[in-house]
């Protein structure tokens, strides 16, 4: 009998979700497959803010020893949320077409209200700055918890108007907002929304079933968003923004990151030929170092870290 392929998640419906994903591409190429449902230390902490909490592996570390323990064959997770440095004897095997990045804003009532001094609400430091560097008469508010938990609570309560999303998620969960627009102003995270499938670097079976689904451009743009955050030595839960795409053959990375008070902002755009995508992210990161503003601003958030 053909082997069964053990994956792990977490039992959020969205990691559910992204687990289910992996399960059905397996066995569209004749793969046996089977959930296995772990806690991460995330969801034992419910409480405290993810840029609060200072925990790199927060959401790796129950699965990489579930891994290393052979409990498991494969691992999946949202890659922004993975260190940029792997555990020892965990590789990354499997990187699908990345999914819709933008985020949005829900809210109930007048949009045209977002005009005044408003409560926002959401838990990401990341958009936490770049809606302050656009807003910055705004006040933001801590969010956190799973996102139908969060939908409930907003509309419980009649203070809270306006919240931020991933457009993906609400889609995925199949939650359908009439009020909401697109925040086309607010950039990615490093690798969100591309899907993380991790395996044990001996387990030479599982890393062929995986090397038949990968896809190449999004492991490509990933690679380099994530080497970028590597060289910063900053963590997934700062406020940064990157997106690296192709197109007609040639790499386009831009990335931006704020100063502690939300006021300035440095953006950087790096265009390479394809062939050359290993340089993008250490190009990127010298032309940040060659800016003496910019240089000073990376200090700063180097040392309030």
């Amino acid at each position: 009998m053909e082997k069964i392929i053990k994956i792990w998640t977490r039992d959020s419906k969205l990691a559910v979700y992204q687990a289910e994903f992996v399960k059905n591409q397996l066995e569209k190429i004749w793969y046996q497959a089977e959930l296995v449902f772990i806690k991460s230390d995330w969801d034992k902490n419910r409480i405290n803010p993810l840029y609060e909490m200072w925990i790199e592996w927060v959401f790796t570390r129950t699965l990489d020893i579930a891994l290393l323990e052979e409990k498991i064959d494969i691992a999946v997770h949202s890659l922004k949320d993975v260190p940029t440095k792997m555990a020892k004897w965990i590789i990354l095997a499997w990187v699908p077409k990345r999914w819709e990045y933008k985020d949005i804003l829900v809210y109930k009532w007048d949009y045209e209200n977002i005009k005044n001094e408003v409560i926002i609400w959401t838990s990401s430091l990341r958009r936490q700055s770049f809606w302050l560097n656009k807003y910055p008469h705004h006040k933001i508010e801590n969010l956190r918890w799973n996102i139908p938990k969060r939908l409930e609570k907003v509309k419980e309560n009649s203070n809270w108007f306006w919240w931020i999303f991933a457009k993906v998620a609400l889609e995925r969960l199949e939650i359908k907002e009439k009020n909401f627009v697109d925040l086309d102003f607010m950039l990615p995270a490093p690798a969100q929304w591309a899907i993380w499938i991790a395996c044990l670097t001996k387990n030479s079976q599982i890393k062929k079933i995986c090397e038949k689904l990968n896809d190449k451009n999004t492991e490509i743009c990933v690679w380099i968003e994530r080497k970028f955050l590597n060289l910063l030595e900053w963590g997934c839960s700062m406020p940064i923004w990157t997106l690296a795409e192709i197109k007609e053959n040639k790499i386009i990375f831009n990335w931006s990151f704020l100063s502690i008070d939300w006021k300035e902002k440095y953006d950087v755009q790096i265009i390479e030929d394809i062939k050359n995508y290993e340089l993008v992210a250490k190009k990127a990161y010298e032309k940040l170092i060659e800016n003496p503003k910019a240089k000073e601003l990376l200090k700063n958030f180097r040392l309030w870290k």
